[in-house]
């Protein structure tokens, strides 16, 4: 690879990439649950995950898609 800042050019380099699928994997799910109306703080106790990419600088986001509602009752 050489670099050029359209007025000098740079030495030829070698640029390695290295490519391999990325893994996820979920270490804690603590299935907190918040009362309707309430708050809860979420936090990497609650829900975290680690990757194989650990070695490298990899910056990853999660968003949240849907909401899942779900009312639990005790049987009577």
């Amino acid at each position: 690879m050489q670099v050029s800042d359209g007025k000098d050019v740079g030495e030829w380099r070698v640029l390695r990439i290295v490519a391999s699928p990325l893994r996820v994997a979920k270490v804690a799910n603590t299935g907190l649950v918040v009362a309707r109306g309430g708050a809860r703080l979420l936090t990497a106790a609650n829900l975290s995950f680690i990757t194989n990419a650990a070695a490298y600088q990899v910056g990853l986001c999660a968003t949240i898609r849907d909401a899942i509602l779900t009312c639990a009752r005790k049987p009577t």
